[in-house]
């Protein structure tokens, strides 16, 4: 999509937000709710009048009181919503943050609903963020998104036809066929659509049900809507950005093979794809055999070799892909690989089995110069041999994420252990490159301490050429003992800590708009701010009423210790040795035993050689190292999984005796 197209969307989109109602078919939630239309109607001009009315009240309020006098308590200060400087793009940045559940990616359509009801300058922004990407559960919200987009724009408050910009489709979910549920009457009206993807639960972890049949193919109506190009709204065909294609769906479909998909990608509406994601693309040895072709076996190597390049060709085609993921497909290997586009940004391979570090160091070492983004995720034959060449090979990396958690390929089977003997070796030193900011790497095992530790300090040797790196996760799985376990932890997550990590700079005294009553205390009384070192030595897996004791204040722990006393109750500490390990070394720390602060660090004192100095680089928000013996599964169990409630009221201890009552 060109500049001068890109901006006539945008003022498209933003010429409507004055837009007189005339005959709205329905209101803006119809498509998402099942509350009647006109009782909502009449809730947002009663919302909205009551706004009004209190933040006219409120203002009055603060002018005939005017300032608060000293040793008075000031009135809560309410900040003018409806200010017109505050942009309609900041609205959409604050309901985007808003709308998302906690620790899920999903929104919260309900929510959106209810503040888009609250007062006028809340409509827009709300809606933008709710048809920005509409969810689409089921067949009857597919319906009546179809009949609001089939309504002209010029009868609806909103212009919701250029509000949609993503579609992410579940086939389970919502059946495309033809009538109110035809995919070509919903895309056919889409004026900014860039993205296209439709999903089936069979190809997400945990990848079980991988050569399992699927009840749906492209449909053609699909394809035929993107080139449609009507006289009013829409003025050129849809020119996508993003793109899914799925082997499962080229059965019987309107696409049955991968020279169908070159042909779509010469298109108007393909040519223009900056992010494409091919899943479950397997090559014809692997669907017959389960297993590669054996090395004399020329026929079923020829074949494979023909498969890759028929996908390459796919990709050839596409001169601004700039994005590429590969998921659950055998075809990611040396002939696949050696003929990618070299002009990748991105690139993503999750549960590709059979792409080993080797034909990765291969690839990064003619393909990787343009690479900002690798991630890999739950490839089994995958180890961490190809970092000696990360650093020389890509260059312009930023994002580094891997995550070594995999899957059993049949219920009742344990195969899910990874598919090579050492993660690294002792002579495999990585090389990480200057530009790198983001390193997260999640269940490393299958190593011994020495090299985990070599591990570790290649990023403290490379600190003085990582000056971008602002976020770096490590979590590492070591079978040794529990005391050289919590020891080895404790040392590198404080030396981590201490050269990456930003120092804690407390926040401002004043919390409110109003100016402080009381002067500022003079310089020499300001108390120093706490520190982070007792958060960040908590065990991670303390149950919820331990964790709140110690949040506690002193006065109220103690008063809790007196109420747990009086009812006779015992306060227990989570049994996990490593936890238990840190703490007795803190306590001795604290009372002299691990030895003092500036004589340890440059050895005086104590008879040995002075530390070497490091360069303290200083500028990472998160320094993360959780290092366990863990065995990584599908569903890891935490303590919170068992805490039924945070009230310690409401739990009370089994004595140990029935009730005679009973």
């Amino acid at each position: 999509m060109d500049s001068s197209d890109e901006d006539d969307d945008h003022d498209e989109d933003d010429d409507n937000h004055g837009r007189a109602v005339l005959q709205p078919p329905s209101s803006p939630d119809t498509v998402f709710s099942s509350t009647p239309p006109k009782h909502r109607r009449k809730a947002a001009r009663r919302s909205e009048s009551a706004v009004v009315k209190l933040s006219a009240l409120l203002h009055q309020q603060q002018d005939e009181v005017g300032p608060p006098s000293e040793g008075t308590e000031p009135s809560p200060v309410i900040p003018d919503w409806m200010d017109l400087r505050i942009e309609h793009s900041i609205w959409v940045q604050i309901f985007e943050y808003a709308a998302v559940h906690p620790g899920q990616n999903l929104i919260r359509t309900q929510w959106l609903l209810q503040t888009a009801l609250v007062c006028r300058a809340f409509l827009d922004p709300a809606l933008t963020v709710l048809y920005r990407c509409p969810p689409l559960t089921s067949d009857t919200r597919l319906q009546r998104l179809n009949l609001l987009l089939s309504t002209c724009p010029s009868q609806t408050r909103l212009n919701y036809r250029a509000k949609i910009r993503s579609l992410h489709i579940d086939v389970t979910k919502t059946h495309l066929r033809e009538g109110l549920a035809d995919p070509g009457l919903l895309i056919r009206n889409l004026t900014n659509l860039s993205e296209v993807r439709l999903v089936h639960p069979y190809d997400e972890p945990p990848y079980r049900n991988l050569t399992d049949h699927i009840r749906f193919d492209y449909p053609a109506p699909l394809f035929h809507a993107l080139d449609v190009a009507r006289e009013d709204d829409k003025r050129r065909p849809t020119r996508l950005k993003s793109w899914q294609w799925n082997a499962r769906m080229m059965k019987q479909g309107f696409v049955r093979s991968l020279a169908a998909v070159r042909e779509l990608h010469l298109t108007p509406a393909f040519a223009e794809l900056r992010t494409i994601h091919f899943v479950n693309y397997q090559l014809p040895s692997w669907e017959r055999h389960r297993k590669p072709p054996a090395a004399d076996d020329s026929a079923q190597i020829a074949a494979d070799e023909m498969y890759a390049r028929e996908l390459a060709g796919c990709l050839a085609v596409l001169g601004h892909l700039e994005d590429l993921t590969f998921e659950s497909s055998s075809v990611v290997g040396p002939p696949l690989l050696d003929l990618l586009p070299s002009r990748l940004k991105r690139v993503q391979f999750t549960n590709c089995w059979l792409l080993d570090s080797q034909d990765l160091a291969a690839y990064l070492t003619s393909h990787g110069q343009n690479l900002e983004s690798l991630t890999l995720n739950h490839n089994h034959s995958l180890d961490l041999a190809f970092l000696p060449l990360l650093g020389p090979t890509c260059p312009n990396l930023k994002e580094l994420r891997m995550n070594m958690r995999y899957f059993r390929e049949h219920d009742s089977w344990g195969d899910a252990a990874p598919n090579y003997e050492h993660l690294l070796l002792p002579d495999q030193v990585p090389k990480w490159p200057p530009s790198l900011q983001l390193v997260d790497l999640d269940s490393l095992r299958r190593w011994t301490p020495h090299v985990a530790e070599m591990f570790f300090q290649s990023f403290i040797d490379s600190a003085p050429a990582l000056p971008m790196l602002r976020h770096l996760s490590l979590k590492c799985m070591l079978n040794i003992p529990w005391r050289q376990r919590s020891a080895m932890r404790q040392e590198w997550q404080e030396r981590l800590e201490a050269i990456f990590l930003r120092p804690y700079e407390p926040p401002e005294e004043h919390y409110t708009l109003r100016a402080a009553l009381a002067p500022p205390p003079a310089f020499g009384q300001v108390a120093k701010p706490k520190t982070k070192k007792a958060a960040a030595t908590r065990p991670s897996r303390q149950s919820v009423r331990i964790a709140t004791l110690q949040g506690d204040s002193p006065s109220r722990a103690g008063a809790a210790g007196k109420n747990l006393r009086s009812l006779g109750r015992t306060l227990y500490e989570e049994p996990d040795s490593d936890e238990f390990d840190v703490e007795m070394a803190e306590e001795q720390d604290a009372d002299g035993g691990g030895g003092g602060g500036e004589s340890e660090a440059d050895g005086s004192g104590t008879g040995e050689e002075p530390r070497r100095s490091f360069f303290v680089q200083g500028l990472c928000n998160v320094v993360s190292l959780k290092l366990d013996n863990q065995k990584p599964r599908e569903q890891q169990w935490q303590m919170a999984d068992f805490v039924d409630s945070t009230d310690d009221a409401s739990d009370p201890e089994w004595p140990g005796t029935e009730d005679d009552e009973e």
